[in-house]
């Protein structure tokens, strides 16, 4: 009895151990961190067929770069290993793809914003990742739903420059409430507080239109006003871009109006 539990206890060891690896390059594949974790298991491969065939010199090599490469790993990719942390209790541990309710809402949702687009003659690029991986793309742009970055203020800057030099003048438009939508979340909306701030109070606009104080509702301020939505508490509707026009002075575009 005692040997069958050391043989199950063995195998249930090896599978947990699998499993887990598994999961670790499934949640980075795509990213820097993936090539990181495929590296490590070829050399923890040589460094097992050193120990078989006793090549002391190789084994006592990788034994000292694995006592040092926890601590390098860790400071390398001392990002993703936060995000990972912060991602790893919204995961199902055994989903092995999305939900389809999940996958339904975000066809939903591509769909209403195409047909959107379309009807106002506006282009979009729409990127859906597939068997191509599109993390690493990810990690290197930045991310508009996180705390807007010095980045973001520096691209706003670098183009009104450009513009101003060519003699156009730049007017800065305040980002709409959005509070009970689907886009809804602290970091978004810290994000469009710090945004309008700096669009309000920087000075680098030659004029600014506040359309989050003409659209906001006055009992709510950070959500739109109610019957000037379309229902998502995000988009206007007819209404609602009325009120936006009526709320522009049109001297900004022709001064002599």
């Amino acid at each position: 009895m005692i040997l069958l539990w050391d043989i199950l206890k063995t195998i249930l060891e090896i599978a947990v151990l699998w499993f887990t690896y598994y999961q670790i390059l499934v949640f980075f594949e795509g990213t820097r961190a993936f090539q990181v974790f495929r590296g490590l298991a070829y050399l923890l491969l040589a460094f097992l067929i050193s120990e078989i065939l006793g090549f002391t010199t190789i084994n006592w090599l990788l034994t000292r770069f694995f006592a040092i490469s926890v601590v390098a790993f860790m400071i390398i990719f001392q990002q993703e290993l936060r995000q990972g942390l912060a991602h790893l209790g919204q995961r199902h541990l055994f989903s092995l793809g999305m939900e389809e309710s999940v996958l339904m809402e975000v066809i939903e949702e591509l769909a209403s914003a195409a047909f959107k687009l379309s009807k106002k003659k506006i282009g979009g690029l729409i990127a859906i990742e597939r068997e191509t991986k599109l993390k690493t793309y990810i990690e290197s742009g930045i991310l508009l739903h996180a705390k807007v970055s010095s980045e973001l203020i520096q691209a706003y800057q670098q183009m009104i420059d450009k513009a101003h030099a060519k003699g156009i003048l730049v007017y800065g438009a305040t980002i709409l409430p959005f509070a009970k939508s689907f886009y809804d979340t602290p970091e978004r909306q810290a994000a469009r507080d710090k945004v309008n701030e700096w669009i309000r109070n920087s000075g680098r606009f030659d004029a600014v239109i506040d359309f989050d104080k003409i659209m906001r509702n006055p009992y709510n301020v950070i959500t739109i006003l109610p019957d000037m939505h379309d229902g998502d508490f995000l988009h206007p509707n007819e209404a609602g871009y009325k009120r936006m026009g009526e709320g522009v002075d049109l001297k900004l575009f022709s001064p002599d109006l």
